[in-house]
């Protein structure tokens, strides 16, 4: 008898008593109580962190009610509504800043149609179309004036190839060979190094043969030669690089050859030779018995 009288008051003990205070650990009635606690009323102000009724009054808020007007920052039907407004309908006239139905119609609209018609200033599909035309084929002739493939094949032509033959008036390469040709065969000229113009200042005695006036190595240019008493000279002889330039007596007007011509001043005689030498000049002179004679004159050495 004692054991169930035990085990009633333990039973008892679980169920507690009504007036039992809230308590998830408690007796069967605390539990109770603090499950209707957690549960609330339909009363409950909403909260999301409120009691179940709390929280689904403020679930209910944030959907909302399909008559609630458009809004990107209201409840989730106004936030449906605006972005059914965004996306517009099907009919909506093409806008490119419109629904994104008129977005979509301007964007096509912009695009074109495959059969569209070459136009630099229409739709994309005309624009290509034109783009196209103005390329051109790598079939077409060469041309100036014609498609891009054209124009190229035109300035291939005009630069030729490298192994093309010189020409004047050829392709770009012919002519370039052509001046190359042309400069190659400009002779190598050694620039005119600085010069000094020297005298002539000798006097001969009478019965001298072969008298060295002037024996000069290096280059440079006879300017001229005067004889004071060409009467008493009876041969003169000048030799330029080993060449005799001239080898006779001054009694007349002119040497023989004719490449000095003597003027008689006042008994004298002078001649503006302008002899070049590039490596040596001399200068001889022979006299007979009736006197001296003075030579002058001047060159120049480099």
């Amino acid at each position: 008898m004692s054991d169930i009288f035990a085990k009633l008051v333990q039973i008892w003990n679980q169920i507690g008593r009504k007036t039992d205070s809230a308590d998830p650990n408690g007796s069967l009635h605390a539990k109770v109580s603090d499950a209707k606690n957690s549960i609330g009323s339909s009363t409950d102000v909403a909260s999301s962190t409120g009691s179940v009724h709390a929280k689904i009054t403020d679930v209910k808020n944030s959907v909302g009610t399909s008559n609630d007007s458009a809004n990107a920052t209201g409840s989730l039907h106004a936030k449906v509504a605006d972005v059914k407004g965004s996306i517009g309908n099907t009919n909506d006239t093409g806008n490119p800043t419109g629904s994104v139905h008129a977005k979509i119609v301007d964007v096509k609209s912009s695009l074109g149609n495959t059969g569209d018609a070459a136009n630099a200033s229409g739709t994309v599909h005309a624009k290509i179309v034109d783009l196209k035309s103005s390329l051109g084929n790598t079939g077409d002739a060469a041309s100036s004036t014609g498609t891009a493939h054209a124009k190229l094949k035109d300035i291939k032509t005009s630069i030729g190839n490298i192994g093309d033959p010189a020409s004047a008036t050829g392709n770009l390469h012919q002519k370039v060979s052509q001046l190359q040709n042309s400069v190659n065969a400009i002779p190598t000229v050694t620039p005119q190094r600085p010069r000094k113009t020297l005298p002539i200042n000798v006097t001969v005695g009478a019965n001298q043969t072969n008298y060295t006036i002037l024996n000069v190595s290096g280059t440079g240019r006879l300017l001229a030669i005067g004889l004071s008493v060409p009467a008493n000279v009876t041969n003169v002889t000048i030799v330029a690089d080993g060449t005799t330039i001239t080898n006779a007596a001054p009694l007349g007007p002119a040497f023989t050859p004719s490449i000095l011509a003597f003027n008689n001043v006042s008994g004298a005689t002078t001649a503006l030779a302008m002899i070049p030498f590039k490596n040596s000049l001399s200068i001889t002179l022979s006299t007979n018995g009736n006197g001296s004679c003075t030579v002058t004159g001047a060159y120049e050495l480099e």
